[in-house]
């Protein structure tokens, strides 16, 4: 008999480590014990994308190593294209260390034929242990694109093949749950119906790591059956279970849209027409405050991406959960890149924070423009400062910055993007200042141009008129 009381398969990343790829000739960065978010800033080219490209790569060898039997996630889209020019090498090189924590099959009594003792005897008596390591996942390519895959046990180099036995375990056995591994990317988001996903796994893991930036369409399909299912009076079991996973789907779309104490968005349905249906959500108008029928088609780009996201994600982490009473807490990593894509800076400002808290055991590594996203935090953050790490990519080269969480936009535009917020004109009045050329005519006339068209209440303002009186006290 099996103890299903073990419940556990989490991965926590410990370091990501990059050699001669893409912008990267080597570059490295250690994460914390507990991370809930890494946030990737830099200029366009810079390289926020190859670090969640580079992520994806890796977390590929992860789950060929566990599922690889029964499921292939995936051809690693890594090529020779990606070898940096000039470094005098002919391999790059991805890897990427994390600690796993699995449960494991052990056989407490056996019943095996002496003469037989290899094979495991129907009648066996076995329990399942939660064990942990250290793992590295590796993968190199060389110029002519053969491209090598390694898995290293860390803590225990003898055992390499161990977490073969994860996917029995979890999905044949009932016992635990998986981890949610998934790529929100740049690429358009994916509205093609597919008709091939026969089973759980392959709605969790198919095309996850592939730099779409969400697989809307089978999230739709998917919560079209829960929601027909939740509606029928036959199979009480199926459909308590079915409407829970509706309720929980729900939950995560109001959350995600809903400003704290608003309802401009009420609950999502699937609407039906004669000869189609479609996904839809009530939405408040502001000129009246009713509520009218909104389809997914008919959102904004904003709305859609986001409600896209946060969808697909609790559709995955509730498969990934079978055996759970509160799916959202299960555990995962998820790369999205250009999370501000699209979003009024009111919803850049919530929509980490609100992710974080929807999904609270989720690694959520990030990249953006926006400082809103850099500055967001959530209330467990003020107990916690390591949960959120912040990295600055600068000329191929990492800098991890501490100090924007929490901060004002104007502070992390300025300190840590590094970005000039001071208007042009008043820049270089505040120069004509330092050097005393500011009561020249042309500094005269700049002012002037200043008085007419820069509100005297404004930041640039009075930084200008701090300028003025200290050097008027420093003339003194």
């Amino acid at each position: 008999m099996a103890d299903q009381s073990t419940d556990g398969f989490k991965i926590q990343l410990r370091s990501l480590h990059l050699e001669r790829y893409k912008q990267f000739l080597n570059a490295r960065i250690d994460f914390t014990d507990k991370p809930s978010a890494s946030i990737f800033i830099a200029d366009n080219g810079g390289g926020k994308t190859t670090m969640l490209d580079a992520t994806a790569e890796a977390l590929r060898v992860f789950l060929a190593a566990v599922l690889g039997r029964d499921f292939k996630p995936g051809s690693p889209r890594i090529t020779s294209r990606d070898i940096k020019l000039g470094s005098g090498e002919n391999s790059a090189i991805i890897t990427l260390t994390a600690n796993v924590e699995y449960p494991v099959r052990v056989i407490t009594q056996s019943k095996s034929n002496e003469n037989n003792s290899d094979e495991n005897n129907p009648n066996d008596e076995y329990a399942y242990e939660l064990r942990q390591a250290d793992f590295e996942f590796r993968i190199a390519i060389n110029q002519r694109g053969k491209i090598d895959l390694d898995i290293s046990n860390l803590s225990n180099p003898d055992e390499t093949t161990i977490l073969s036995d994860v996917y029995e375990s979890i999905f044949q056995l009932g016992v635990g749950y998986l981890p949610v591994l998934v790529y929100y990317g740049g690429n358009p988001m994916d509205n093609i119906p597919n008709e091939n996903i026969s089973n759980d796994l392959e709605s969790i893991y198919r095309k996850a790591l592939d730099p779409e930036r969400a697989a809307f369409s089978a999230f739709s399909k998917w919560f079209e059956a829960q929601y027909a299912l939740s509606k029928v009076s036959r199979g009480i079991i199926e459909k308590e279970k079915a409407e829970k996973k509706r309720e929980i789907i729900v939950k995560c779309i109001k959350k995600i849209l809903n400003a704290p104490g608003s309802h401009t968005y009420r609950e999502p349905f699937m609407n039906y027409h004669d000869t189609y249906r479609e996904f839809a959500i009530e939405k408040q108008n502001p000129a009246d405050e009713e509520y009218e029928i909104m389809e997914f088609t008919q959102l904004s780009a904003g709305e859609k991406n986001t409600i896209a996201i946060v969808a697909d994600l609790a559709r995955r982490i509730i498969l990934a959960n079978p055996n759970s009473d509160n799916p959202l807490e299960g555990n995962g990593i998820v790369l999205i890149d250009e999370i501000d894509q699209h979003l009024h800076p009111k919803w850049q400002q919530q929509i980490l924070s609100k992710l974080r808290e929807i999904f609270p055991n989720i690694h959520f590594m990030v990249t953006t423009h926006s400082p809103f996203v850099v500055s967001s935090y959530t209330d467990a953050d003020l107990g916690d400062k390591q949960a959120v790490q912040t990295y600055r990519l600068v000329a191929a080269n990492i800098e991890e910055v501490s100090y924007g969480m929490g901060h004002s936009a104007d502070y992390v535009l300025s300190e840590v993007m590094e970005v000039d917020i001071l208007n042009a004109k008043i820049e270089e009045y505040i120069k004509l200042i330092h050097s005393k050329k500011h009561e020249t005519q042309g500094g005269k006339k700049l002012k002037n141009w200043i008085d007419s068209h820069i509100d005297p209440n404004s930041g640039d303002a009075m930084r200008l008129n701090f300028a003025l009186e200290r050097f008027k006290a420093i003339r003194k």
